[in-house]
């Protein structure tokens, strides 16, 4: 997705995350347990060094990261994970916001719209998917109350942060209007 991303909505502006705009904000996201948690991952200490070199590696594989910023003070609210597949016309994503200072639901509800649109009309994307591990009760119920579509559930799919368990993720889709 070598393409520049900049999309706005009413009160957040997305942006096509390059090394440079790594924030303290998004490294500070990598070691708060509730968040992680939420993610069923570990809290890791991650450096700005370290994220920009994640945001090297994304690029490198084709994938975007598109970060949502608050149009008003630039406050660096939440990112999305985009990989594209252009045979099959499907974007898949994934998605953080910093839950201890945004909703959200209504962060996802603004941006959603907005970015899903783009990828349809610039990429050619007819269908979005994302998977979620059954840990992000927030985000299951955001995509639910969205619209799309509870397309699966994958049993005991990923490990669990706590040892000796496997957690269930739920996979969503949504056909894209054309």
């Amino acid at each position: 997705m070598a393409h520049t991303i900049n999309l706005l909505s009413p009160n957040y502006r997305l942006l096509l995350m390059t090394p440079k705009m790594v924030t303290d904000r998004w490294a500070s996201w990598t070691s708060d347990q509730g968040l992680m948690k939420r993610l069923n991952s570990k809290t890791l200490k991650l450096s700005k060094l370290d994220l920009q070199r994640y945001v090297i590696s994304a690029i490198k594989g084709k994938r975007a990261i598109v970060g949502i910023f608050r149009r008003s003070d630039g406050d660096h609210a939440g990112l999305y994970e985009i990989v594209l597949d252009p045979r099959h016309q499907i974007a898949s994503l994934d998605v953080l916001v910093d839950m201890n200072r945004y909703n959200l639901h209504s962060v996802l509800s603004e941006t959603d719209p907005v970015l899903l649109g783009d990828l349809s009309r610039r990429f050619g994307v007819k269908k979005a998917s994302v998977m979620l591990p059954e840990t992000f009760v927030d985000a299951i119920r955001h995509f639910e109350s969205a619209g799309w579509l509870r397309e699966g559930l994958l049993r005991a799919e990923y490990p669990a942060v706590e040892a000796g368990k496997r957690v269930d993720v739920v996979y969503f889709g949504k056909l894209l209007d054309t």
